[in-house]
């Protein structure tokens, strides 16, 4: 917020950035590694795969370079998948980023989608399912060597130089596939390339609840009431002042027992409750229990940064509950909190 508002030519504002960068990092660090260990927060929703690889590509263009030639074999016929489809974009990013390292003189990136029969389609267990779509991601890079093949997928393993990588890249793929429901296989040699196959189970006869994973644009001003309760103070501070700039009205608690106060003592309609899950004396679903017996009209809309065994504990599971992963970026809750009053 304080880089909002530092214009270009003041000379705190590369402080500032290297902050920023420094915080995105430890972030980025952090949510590798849930990844990797399948504790990540996910929000499953019906995803056609086609739609979100292809709202993907201006993403990809700038991140892979001008000196590679990205190409895309689609099948129409490719059934929908149930995931998180913003853990499917990181699994494209980072093998693109991995891509465009094996490349440095260029080449070819390729992104493939197709349904897999049973002998292609593997499972943990060594069983078979009949029902698989594919996502192949190649390159035409210098590719692995045994002893890289092998240990690819391991935390903190890499073949980049000090500084150049965490080495979690390959780890987080895999983290997030797993998670996912789905398998992913690697075929890679020296001076031949590297391909990825990534299977995830099909889904027939439901309607999709998103296409793709990128969120709509918010409306330029809001109106509308919000509640707001979370016990820490600066994140309820800065939470408060974002929402106001966008123009909503906020109302904000320390826990949830003030929530409910204000919430049977104002007659004012609260048109969004958003409460941490996680707070001391009364937690989150508790709160929305509160709410929905005292105002049963009234949306809920979480966030925590604890894992889903945590969350799961405390009543918050079920894929058709609004979450919002902590931590998150301004932008970030609007656009949440937007969809939310369907802006």
């Amino acid at each position: 917020m304080l880089l909002d508002q530092t214009g270009e030519a003041d000379p705190r504002r590369d402080r500032l950035e290297q902050i920023l960068s420094a915080t995105n990092r430890a972030s980025t660090l952090t949510r590798q590694l849930l990844a990797f260990s399948r504790r990540k927060v996910l929000q499953p929703k019906l995803v056609n795969l086609n739609h979100l690889l292809t709202n993907m590509q201006a993403l990809l263009r700038p991140l892979i370079g001008e000196h590679i030639v990205v190409r895309s074999r689609l099948d129409p016929k490719v059934c929908r998948i149930l995931v998180d489809p913003h853990e499917i974009e990181e699994i494209v990013m980072n093998l693109a980023a991995n891509s465009r390292d094996a490349m440095p003189e260029g080449g070819q990136f390729t992104i493939e989608t197709s349904m897999a029969n049973s002998a292609e389609a593997p499972c943990e267990d060594g069983g078979r399912t009949e029902r698989r779509v594919r996502l192949r991601i190649s390159d035409t890079g210098c590719g692995m060597d045994d002893h890289t093949r092998e240990h690819a997928f391991e935390p903190f393993f890499t073949t980049k130089g000090i500084g150049k990588g965490t080495g979690l890249g390959l780890s987080t793929v895999y983290g997030i596939v797993r998670q996912n429901n789905g398998e992913i296989q690697l075929s890679s040699a020296p001076g031949s390339g590297t391909t990825f196959d990534l299977y995830f189970p099909a889904e027939t006869g439901k309607e999709a609840e998103s296409e793709t994973g990128v969120a709509r644009q918010p409306r330029a001003k809001a109106a509308g009431t919000i509640l707001v309760a979370e016990d820490e103070p600066a994140l309820r501070g800065l939470v408060k002042e974002t929402l106001e700039q966008s123009g909503y009205n906020v109302m904000e608690v320390g826990d949830g027992y003030d929530a409910v106060r204000i919430i049977e003592e104002h007659a004012v309609d609260i048109h969004l409750l958003l409460t941490d899950v996680i707070m001391p004396l009364m937690n989150g679903h508790e709160l929305a229990s509160r709410l929905k017996a005292l105002r049963p009209n009234t949306p809920v809309l979480y966030m925590s940064g604890y894992t889903d065994e945590v969350l799961a504990f405390h009543g918050i599971a079920s894929p058709e509950i609004a979450f919002i992963q902590k931590p998150f970026t301004p932008a970030e809750l609007i656009a949440r909190v937007a969809a939310m009053f369907g802006a």
